[in-house]
């Protein structure tokens, strides 16, 4: 499994392994795309219904919350 860095160098960039990551779950779900690491309303919605599914979405939204979150 891929793991992505939620920190540090790097953290903010759409590497080619995050790319590839989308264009393997595009694929998986019969989607095609000829621009390289495509993210669209229908991939997000389709990721968070199978985070859902799989009773993690809760725990992803607080994840990207604090990740957002302004410290000041």
């Amino acid at each position: 499994m891929l793991v992505l860095p939620l920190e540090g160098p790097g953290a903010e960039v759409y590497s080619p392994d995050a790319m590839d990551a989308v264009d393997r779950f595009r694929s998986d779900q019969g989607w095609q795309t000829s621009v390289a690491g495509y993210v669209d309303e229908r991939t997000i919605n389709r990721l968070w219904a199978l985070l859902d599914e799989a009773g993690k979405a809760n725990e992803v939204r607080t994840i990207l919350l604090e990740l957002a979150r302004v410290s000041r």
